[in-house]
């Protein structure tokens, strides 16, 4: 399984990729429950690879650099969680490993186009069945931003997407 992960302050937008690219589920989930995300997914699958977008100091952002080193304290600290093993911060019944952790720059896989444009090229690119599942938060506005960078991380590493890099 892939997870892509758009990390966020409070909110992390995750999506969840069957191993030959097809969405398999989205979810809102808290930043700081995401191991608990994370080891629910290990229970079911025997391997998962983890997709993260890297966070960026902005001049012109809204969010603090604070706030944005944690997020990529957050983003780091999967990189070495995965080195560790998954030990120490997963429940003892996790009985998948995580087989890798990529951190890709926004500009990697999204490039430089405007937010709305980019989530409908997004939108396009999912089949229909995958629709019926992202469409419940496009309708309610629950955090779709974050669950549609989500969702166009795991596009763009398992090749649906075109960015400005390979995955």
């Amino acid at each position: 399984m892939i997870l892509a992960i758009d990390p966020g302050k409070h909110i992390c937008g995750c999506a969840v990729f069957y191993p030959r690219g097809a969405l398999a589920q989205v979810a809102s989930t808290p930043t700081s429950e995401m191991d608990k995300f994370i080891a629910s997914l290990l229970v079911a699958h025997d391997s998962l690879t983890i997709v993260c977008e890297r966070p960026k100091r902005r001049l012109n952002c809204r969010a603090t650099f604070r706030d944005v080193d944690n997020l990529t304290a957050f983003a780091d600290g999967l990189r070495s969680w995965r080195r560790a093993g998954g030990r120490g911060t997963l429940p003892s019944r996790a009985g998948g490993r995580v087989a890798a952790v990529r951190l890709v720059a926004p500009e990697d896989w999204k490039g430089q186009v405007p937010k709305i444009v980019h989530q409908a090229r997004i939108i396009d690119k999912l089949e229909p069945g995958e629709v019926r599942i992202v469409r419940p938060w496009m309708e309610s506005d629950r955090n779709w931003k974050d669950i549609c960078d989500a969702v166009g991380i795991g596009l763009w590493f398992v090749g649906r997407l075109e960015g400005t890099r390979e995955p």
